[in-house]
């Protein structure tokens, strides 16, 4: 009874329309679309790891876990932290390097309070994290980087590039409306996809990255970090998504490089081992379900 009144509620909630297909996404998960990877040509990567001090005991495990991802050759693993001389001796893998996150948009945590409604909580560092990962792209010396969460590693084969070398972003049945609202704040046209794209991991290219951060400038007239900042009118304590975004902003502007893929990944508990992984390929452990 419980399963179908959820069911019932994510109906109400969604709509009809987005309803059938978090229902598609399941059936293609049940048949496991989209599970396995051809081999292909390997193109070389940057990982990008943006790293709270709580997820610092979990980086090596995803690092050792890398060895999953097919078709790249890895060149270097950025680990970006507010305590890079700590967490460069924790990491064991010769590619790591540790970067101050001070270092890589020119300004700090507090630049941006975030949401500034008082009701809601200060996710300042949240915010900052996102402008993190999309402002690698002024740094990044490699045309590829995969940005991973720290607390997330993979169990089985993965690629981020199909056999004809699109981009593959991971779908989920997750659908969080103001990110989508920030969207339209954003680019001043309406998002396309209908399954979120925010699935712990993504690949970015460096230069179409860059191109979306000048198209913010140009419409907005400012820095893209001050127009990201302006998302903050949507009322919520999550209003902006850089996976969301960009996944966004490369199919409408790019959608020939782009392909879709169901995320097979799992939200789990270290405190319960037992859990059923058949089907998994990669598996998170947020602090929240310790």
């Amino acid at each position: 009874m419980s399963k179908i009144n959820s069911q019932v509620k994510l109906l109400k909630e969604r709509g009809l329309w987005k309803y059938c297909h978090v229902l598609f996404l399941k059936i293609a998960k049940f048949l496991r679309i989209g599970f396995y990877f051809p081999d292909t040509s390997p193109k070389e990567v940057d990982i990008v790891y943006v790293v709270h001090e709580k997820d610092f005991g979990k980086l090596n495990k995803s690092i050792a876990s890398l060895k999953f991802i097919k078709n790249v050759s890895i060149k270097t693993i950025f680990i970006i932290s507010n305590n890079s001389r700590k967490i460069q001796t924790l990491i064991y893998d010769h590619r790591a390097t540790a970067i101050d996150d001070n270092s890589i948009l020119g300004f700090a945590i507090d630049r941006y309070p975030y949401p500034t409604e008082k009701n809601l909580p200060d996710r300042s560092g949240w915010l900052f994290q996102q402008l993190i990962k999309l402002g690698w792209s002024l740094h990044s010396k490699s045309e590829n980087y995969i940005v991973i969460d720290a607390d997330t590693y993979f169990l089985q084969p993965i690629s981020f590039f199909d056999k004809r070398g699109r981009f593959i972003f991971f779908c989920v049945e997750e659908w969080w409306l103001p990110y989508f609202k920030s969207f339209k704040v954003l680019f001043n046209y309406k998002h396309v996809v209908i399954w979120s794209r925010v699935a712990h991991m993504m690949i970015f290219n460096t230069h179409y990255v860059q191109k979306m951060l000048h198209e913010l400038e140009s419409i907005h007239g400012g820095t893209w970090h001050d127009a990201i900042a302006k998302t903050r009118i949507v009322d919520s304590h999550s209003c902006f998504s850089e996976f969301e975004t960009y996944a966004n902003w490369m199919l409408i502007n790019h959608p020939k490089l782009c392909t879709a893929r169901p995320s097979y990944n799992q939200g789990v508990s270290f405190e319960n081992p037992s859990i059923n992984l058949t089907g998994t390929i990669s598996v998170s452990n947020h602090s929240y379900l310790n």
